[in-house]
């Protein structure tokens, strides 16, 4: 059940700005100390990075940026085991074979964790409109965030655990791995909002941090 918990790619990214080259030096490095599960498939699907990618690329246009793009897979069986992702040795050998890897080039790294916060309504298992749940979604987010700010990742994930994620929140996995995988000593709040699609009485909610 581990091996999806992190899933790599060797495949470059094609955006319209250029190509974004993969980081081999640090995979083969990160590759020395834990087992590596390449998803090409998983990647090739998911869209977690596309934006995050198209500004770095803007905003750096005359830098080489090399990037390791790495999928963090459903926390579902931490949340039904009622444990956390640090309750695993492989989980956490592969964590340690990152930072380690970074240590070891000496390469200065940004770590960009994208997800969003709920998921309430029809389009998405729900029998109500999330209209009538935005004010309950608010405080119960507001919570969330209150926990990511402390830098307890721990915290975080026991918040979604102990309500059996019951707002279907797909950033636990990405948030608390770049928790863990930074150090964190400080999270900075960059704001919150909702998007409601009527047609669907669905809403997502999301917000943005800083994590140093």
């Amino acid at each position: 059940r581990s091996t999806g918990d992190f899933m790599f790619t060797k495949k470059d990214f094609q955006t319209p700005l250029g190509k974004a080259e993969i980081d081999h030096e640090l995979l083969a490095e990160t590759e020395k100390n834990t087992n590596i599960t390449y998803d090409d498939i998983a990647h090739y699907k998911e869209h977690s990075i596309e934006f995050h990618l198209l500004f770095l690329q803007h905003l750096l246009p005359n830098k080489n940026v090399k990037i390791v793009p790495i999928l963090t897979g459903s926390p579902a069986h931490y949340i039904s085991d009622k444990t956390a992702p640090d309750s695993n040795e492989e989980y956490n050998n592969t964590v340690a074979a990152i930072k380690d890897a970074i240590a070891t080039t000496g390469k200065k790294v940004l770590i960009l964790s994208s997800g969003d916060l709920s998921h309430v309504g029809r389009k998405f298992g729900d029998d109500f409109p999330a209209a009538t749940q935005q004010i309950r979604i608010k405080g119960e987010d507001k919570l969330l965030i209150e926990k990511l700010t402390s830098t307890d990742k721990n915290a975080f994930f026991t918040q979604i655990s102990e309500i059996e994620d019951k707002n279907r929140i797909c950033g636990t996995a990405p948030f608390y791995s770049a928790l863990y995988l930074a150090d964190a000593t400080e999270v900075t709040p960059a704001g919150y909002n909702q998007w409601y699609e009527e047609e669907t009485e669905s809403m997502v909610s999301f917000a943005g941090f800083l994590v140093v």
